[in-house]
């Protein structure tokens, strides 16, 4: 069963936190993703794992959260500064702990390099302060980078099996890179819907488990592998603040 954390009376919302003690979290952004794919892709994609989610471990689910950070430099892409997005994260943690939950699920769709990095040291800071807190991008518990793509085939696959009236792959046309496209990844043309279905289910069970049964080091220890993965990212632009490592990186791109 999903509650809705807007739709819980007083009594309701403290009786859940009481028996159940878990709050979800999705976030969104509004950022270009190609001119085959709308704006609101992350959050649609995080909106609907978070819902399945909630659903599957009784949790309180609270409103896509669309106030991402690093979104790509394109004008009609909407993003707020990384220091503002780290206020808004640990106000939203701290508030959800003192309202008695003991474990938040953070579900992004927007993965950009510095904005994980931020959601796992929020994590893993509110971790030490006994508020348990899983933050990642609905597949990214998988650890197959190939999935966390941006425009490309699998985010294509998961919109296509949520909401296939949103997707135009015969917009594409030429090569596909990123300043042309928005497509960071394989080919979207190549994306299917029961693909993404297959994979979010097995997402799903992953997140699942580390709900029902809790295992501190165990999501340390994932956040540590996380960020490995983003070594190169980091070591190039780690001197710079999160907006302008963003822009470096994308000027260097075709």
């Amino acid at each position: 069963m999903t509650y809705k954390y807007g739709e819980l009376k007083p009594a309701e919302l403290a009786r859940v936190v009481r028996d159940v003690g878990v709050a979800i979290l999705p976030i969104g952004s509004l950022a270009w993703h190609g001119s085959h794919l709308p704006y609101g892709v992350d959050g649609f994609l995080a909106e609907s794992f978070a819902e399945k989610l909630a659903d599957r471990v009784n949790g309180v689910l609270l409103p896509t959260f669309y106030s991402s950070m690093t979104t790509i430099p394109e004008e009609r892409s909407l993003a707020v500064r990384s220091e503002i997005f780290r206020g808004l994260i640990y106000d939203l943690l701290n508030g959800l702990k003192q309202s008695g939950f003991r474990t938040v699920c953070i579900v992004t769709g927007h993965h950009a390099e510095g904005h994980l990095v931020e959601l796992y040291e929020a994590a893993t800071a509110f971790i030490g302060a006994e508020l348990y807190v899983i933050a990642a991008a609905p597949l990214e518990v998988i650890e197959d980078e190939s999935l966390l793509d941006h425009g490309g085939r699998w985010e294509t696959a998961q919109l296509m099996a949520l909401r296939p009236e949103l997707v135009d792959v015969a917009t594409l046309d030429g090569q596909l890179t990123p300043k042309k496209s928005g497509v960071i990844g394989e080919d979207p043309r190549c994306a299917k819907a029961e693909e993404a279905a297959a994979l979010t289910n097995r997402a799903l069970d992953v997140w699942a488990n580390w709900v029902q049964q809790p295992d501190i080091r165990a999501i340390e220890r994932f956040y540590v592998r996380r960020i490995k993965t983003h070594a190169e990212y980091l070591e190039k632009y780690a001197a710079l603040s999160w907006e302008q490592a963003a822009k470096a990186w994308w000027s260097s791109q075709e």
